[in-house]
């Protein structure tokens, strides 16, 4: 409304169209309707449709339509108007093609391609600008029904809100300059260095944050933390942890306003807030959590009892070797369960031996003659010596 008010001002009328920019038919003949007394100048394509969910949840139909709105109607009009001399073409991405955006992957995709299209155009000599938005602060079509635990993860993230003034500052800026894609965007210096600590901080913004240092309990793995306390306090510490960053993810003051037996979807999680939680469990206790682990563990309690079960509660390394008291002999042991089989399959048993033969030289190295003697052995006469030294066990 603002930009048709300030077209009107300057003495123009601007005449609205609608059509289905993804639909190639509609959009050529908007473009034959439009005079060769008064030709298209330029193009802004700003047009977007966002489906969140997990990578596993999208099926076809929805990538179609995520990406019609950008890839396909982008497309077009780059073939349609290839001959007409604009002056400018303008697309509106989205920072989530280059920061990533948890949920959005199908978006993210189709942001991307834009960016890549004024790339390509650019190198051909027609004019070019993808603009990798960052979050508005007013609500937009795609935006409107961003509810309060979506507005504090966009703000966890780093993003600021852009009001409308600023974007139209922005835009103006951008189209005079010649870079082919520009990211107006504006951070929350809090939230990056609130990622910067966890862990979390896209590689790509990590120039814009100083050195952050995270607290001596944040350095250590959660099997270390675990293993100095008591068996009985361990439950009560990850189940801390988890409701700790539950909190964070919906917006809450503290741990203790989450039910620890209240299910994910009870609280308002959607797949966005799955995906955040799993990537602050991720970074706070060293652990390879799925995506999906909020959805197969539906409560703070199954998650906090699911990461009690995953944790290996060895002690913080020190930075010495541990020591080999009694591993050694198991692992040994358990090899010479598995030589019938071993020897069963003659690649297999080379390759082994191969192996064995070279950590028993590397064992021995202290000692020429032992390790002499050690290295010529043959394969059968080295899996000989370990049956013998574990076979009656």
């Amino acid at each position: 409304d603002e930009l048709l008010e300030e077209l009107r001002g300057m003495g123009a009328e601007p005449v609205i169209a609608v059509c289905d920019v993804s639909d190639r038919a509609q959009l050529s003949a908007l473009l034959d309707s439009i005079s060769a007394e008064h030709p298209l100048g330029a193009v802004v394509h700003s047009a977007g449709l966002a489906e969140d969910g997990l990578l596993e949840s999208l099926d076809a139909a929805s990538l179609d339509r995520v990406l019609a709105a950008k890839v396909d109607a982008a497309w077009h009009l780059h073939e349609l108007t290839a001959g007409l001399g604009l002056s400018h073409f303008v697309m509106f991405s989205s920072v989530a093609g280059i920061l990533g955006a948890p949920g959005q992957s199908n978006y993210a995709a189709a942001n991307t391609f834009l960016d890549a299209l004024a790339a390509y155009r650019d190198a051909a000599g027609l004019p070019a600008l993808s603009l990798a938005w960052g979050a508005w602060a007013q609500a937009t079509g795609m935006t409107s029904q961003l509810g309060k635990a979506d507005i504090g993860r966009v703000r966890r993230s780093g993003l600021a809100g852009i009001s409308p003034q600023l974007g139209f500052e922005l835009f103006d800026a951008a189209c005079r300059r010649p870079e082919p894609l520009l990211a107006p965007v504006a951070l929350d210096a809090g939230g990056l260095r609130s990622q910067a600590a966890a862990g979390t901080l896209p590689a790509i913004l990590s120039g814009l944050v100083g050195p952050v240092s995270p607290s001596p309990s944040e350095r250590r793995s959660l099997a270390a933390r675990l293993a100095d306390l008591p068996e009985r306090e361990r439950e009560r510490v990850v189940l801390e942890l988890v409701r700790g960053h539950v909190a964070a993810v919906l917006g809450h003051a503290s741990a203790g306003e989450i039910d620890p037996e209240a299910a994910f979807m009870d609280l308002g999680f959607d797949s966005l807030a799955a995906v955040e939680l799993r990537n602050r469990l991720n970074a706070a206790t060293g652990l390879p959590l799925q995506p999906t682990v909020v959805f197969e563990f539906a409560s703070a309690a199954a998650v906090a009892g699911h990461l009690l079960g995953e944790v290996a509660l060895e002690p913080e390394s020190s930075g010495e070797p541990r020591s080999a008291d009694g591993g050694a002999e198991d692992a040994l042991a358990k090899l010479a369960e598995m030589l019938p089989a071993l020897k069963a399959d003659d690649r297999l048993r080379d390759r082994v031996g191969d192996g064995l033969r070279a950590l028993l030289a590397d064992l021995s190295s202290s000692s020429a003659s032992e390790g002499a003697d050690l290295a010529s052995m043959s394969h059968d006469e080295m899996f000989e010596l370990i049956d013998e030294e574990f076979g009656a066990r």
